[in-house]
């Protein structure tokens, strides 16, 4: 299954956080038929996020960030769009 993280900023912190986990509903609509169930995050005290999810369609990812739906609730929870970067995760290093 592919792996991902998506980088970005918020304009605050704790209200990001806070607004984030109130789209459970959507996010399970949306991202549950991709066989994600959860989506491991952390935030900074500086507005810094970074997401990891492991979809199992990377088109079908791709396509629902860039909905409507999805666009509007970065926009509700105070993400800066253009500082948001996404990454494939297509290396491993085994040790």
């Amino acid at each position: 299954m592919p792996r991902l993280v998506m980088v970005g900023e918020v304009e605050d912190s704790r209200a990001w956080e806070e607004r984030f986990r109130s789209h459970a509903g959507l996010f399970s609509k949306l991202f549950s038929p991709l066989d994600m169930n959860v989506i491991h995050f952390t935030v900074t005290d500086d507005g810094r996020f970074v997401l990891h999810s492991e979809p199992s369609d990377l088109d079908r990812y791709f396509e629902l960030v860039a909905s409507a739906e999805i666009q509007a609730a970065m926009v509700e929870d105070g993400v800066k769009r253009d500082t948001v970067e996404i990454h494939v995760l297509d290396k491993e290093f085994a040790f």
